[in-house]
C-alpha cells in the first residue's frame, strides 16, 4: 500500500488487493485516527460524474 497524497479530510493511495493488505488499512485507521474506507476507480468516476452533473450512464 502507498499514501500518494492528502487534501483536507481525504487520503489518497493505491495498493494491490492481498490479503495483508486489510492489516495495512488497520494501521491506516490508527494513524489518522478515524476509519478508513476504500473506493474502487469506478466509484469515483461516477461521484465526479454525478457532481459535474451528468448523472449515471446510460445502461
Amino acid at each position: 500500500m502507498r499514501v500518494i497524497g492528502s487534501k483536507n479530510r481525504f487520503v489518497f493511495g493505491v495498493y494491490r488487493r492481498h490479503m495483508k493488505t486489510i492489516g495495512y488499512l488497520g494501521q491506516i485507521d490508527k494513524l489518522f485516527g478515524v476509519p478508513a474506507t476504500t473506493r474502487n476507480w469506478n466509484t469515483i468516476v461516477a461521484i465526479v460524474r454525478i457532481l459535474k452533473g451528468h448523472g449515471k450512464k446510460g445502461r
